[in-house]
């Protein structure tokens, strides 16, 4: 079934949140009728249930709060940025942490098992990669740094 409204903002859905909300009813009922409307991809119930609970607690503001983060960034910010970076291949294994860090340790845990489907492989890879400790990937980082520099002293060769 196609909802009957596809394309939505934010602070649409939130404003309905809030209205159905103000009507006490419980998020998943508000959930079930947003998807009624809005289709199955609108918003989670956990997230329903996170902005039930904000404006339960007061809030009346629909929008986005500023954050901090990653900035917007204009043309001509990214326009200056690219006239300062060096000119470079496309990709380059010397500069892949992937390829000289994460690549060599992960053919060295699977080396000489023997897989049946794809789905194996993936939950063997999945496995392995949430067993390194956050200590392997700031050895991969500094890594990364020193590769960079080497980079930058021989001008990109």
């Amino acid at each position: 079934m196609e909802p009957a409204i596809a394309v939505t903002a934010r602070c649409e859905i939130r404003s309905v949140i809030r209205f159905l909300n103000a009507q006490k009813l419980r998020p998943i009922e508000i959930h079930r009728q947003l998807e009624e409307v809005y289709g199955k991809a609108c918003i989670s119930v956990q997230h329903v249930g996170k902005w039930c609970r904000e404006f339960s607690e007061g809030r009346t503001d629909v929008h986005d709060e500023q954050r901090s983060g990653r900035p917007s960034v204009s043309d001509e910010v990214v326009a200056k940025i690219e006239r300062i970076l060096l000119d470079h291949a496309p990709y380059s294994p010397d500069l892949a942490p992937t390829d000289f860090h994460l690549f060599p340790k992960l053919k060295q845990h699977l080396g000489g098992q023997r897989f049946n489907t794809d789905e194996e492989v993936k939950e063997a890879v999945s496995k392995f990669i949430d067993g390194l400790a956050a200590e392997f990937f700031a050895e991969g980082f500094q890594k990364w740094i020193t590769h960079q520099e080497k980079c930058l002293e021989k001008s990109g060769d």
